[in-house]
């Protein structure tokens, strides 16, 4: 529930950064995917196994932090649109 909150709250005010660190998270929840806004992601010590090719639609996106999670491979598309 707390997730769904932030992700709420994240869209209401037009919060650019989003905090979901620490939440238990196994997927992402497809409503991260309607903050085009978004220019941060902290999915930090999660229990994520895969980020999803989704992740492209987040075309504001400059950074993420993944560490701490079960990740076993992710999108290429996630990573070159970060870095650039």
């Amino acid at each position: 529930m707390e997730v769904y909150y932030a992700l709420a709250e994240c869209k209401k005010q037009g919060d650019p950064n989003l905090y979901l660190h620490m939440k238990g998270l196994k997927e992402l929840p497809a409503e991260i995917f309607e903050l085009t806004h978004l220019q941060f992601l902290q999915l930090s010590n999660n229990k994520l196994s895969d980020l999803p090719e989704q992740l492209a639609l987040l075309t504001d996106l400059t950074g993420f932090n993944v560490k701490q999670n079960k990740l076993s491979s992710a999108p290429s598309s996630a990573f070159l649109k970060v870095s650039r």
